[in-house]
C-alpha cells in the first residue's frame, strides 16, 4: 500500500502546477499547463444528461474519447469544478468547448 503524499502549495514541487479540487473537495495538482479557452462564435454546447460523462461527450462532439480534456479545461475556465473522464456529470450542466476544427489546432500547437 501506497502512502499518500501531502505537498503544500507554496512548497517549491507545486510550482508551475494548478491546484484542483476533486468532487470530494481533495485537492489535486495538474502538471499540465491548462489550455486558453476564450468564448469564440463556433463554440460547441453541450446539455448534459444523465449518466453522461466525458469520454462520451468527447466520442460525440469529436469521435475521439481521449479529447475528454479539451472539454474539461473549457469547463474549469467556465467555473464548473474539476471534471473527471470516467465519473458521470450533473445532468442539466451546459459545457462549453471548441468546435471540432478548433480541438484539432488546439491539438496541433500543443505537440509541435
Amino acid at each position: 500500500m501506497t502512502a499518500a503524499v501531502s505537498i503544500e502549495l507554496r512548497s517549491r514541487y507545486a510550482r508551475g502546477c494548478r491546484a484542483l479540487k476533486d468532487y470530494a473537495g481533495r485537492v489535486f495538482f495538474s502538471s499540465r499547463r491548462i489550455i486558453s479557452a476564450p468564448t469564440r462564435n463556433d463554440d460547441l454546447f453541450y446539455t448534459v444528461s444523465d449518466g453522461d460523462r466525458l469520454r462520451q461527450v468527447a466520442w460525440r462532439k469529436y469521435r475521439d474519447p481521449e479529447k475528454w480534456w479539451i472539454i474539461a479545461d473549457y469547463a474549469i475556465q467556465d467555473g464548473h469544478r474539476m471534471l473527471f473522464p470516467d465519473r458521470d456529470l450533473e445532468a442539466g450542466m451546459v459545457l462549453r468547448m471548441p468546435s471540432a476544427a478548433q480541438a484539432e489546432r488546439i491539438l496541433s500547437e500543443r505537440y509541435e
